[in-house]
């Protein structure tokens, strides 16, 4: 049954299938981010490095090959559903592309949701 999120209606499967895809990446990404992912004044300066490293052509725009590409490198064998999904989540312009702002977006929310689930809960006594 389908139901609707901030992309319009999805079936249960389409947003599996999309967190599936990011979970594969997730952990490779936030070990190229190193020291960034506590440090965030050095965060925008990574995410520009690796943009530039997955932007094979230089043209300012991550495409689905190019994600593939730094993906395979990473050892992440994606499906083509997986990688367009995983273009879907963070095409904000829906241009089909990514951009260095929605890059830079997309790695700050990861951050966030890294140290929510890695923070060690206030124990009061």
């Amino acid at each position: 049954m389908p139901f609707k999120t901030e992309d319009g209606w999805v079936s249960r499967h389409e947003v599996a299938q999309k967190e599936h895809a990011w979970q594969k990446a997730r952990s490779h990404l936030l070990e190229k981010l190193g020291p960034a992912v506590e440090d965030e004044s050095l965060l925008k300066e990574k995410a520009e490095l690796i943009f530039k490293e997955i932007d094979e052509n230089s043209n300012g725009k991550i495409d689905a090959g190019e994600l593939r590409s730094a993906m395979g490198r990473a050892g992440i064998e994606l499906t083509a559903k997986e990688l367009h999904a995983m273009v879907r989540h963070v095409d904000a312009d829906g241009d089909g592309l990514i951009d260095i702002s929605e890059f830079e977006k997309l790695l700050s929310e990861e951050v966030r949701v890294y140290k929510r689930r890695t923070e060690t809960p206030c124990v009061i006594s």
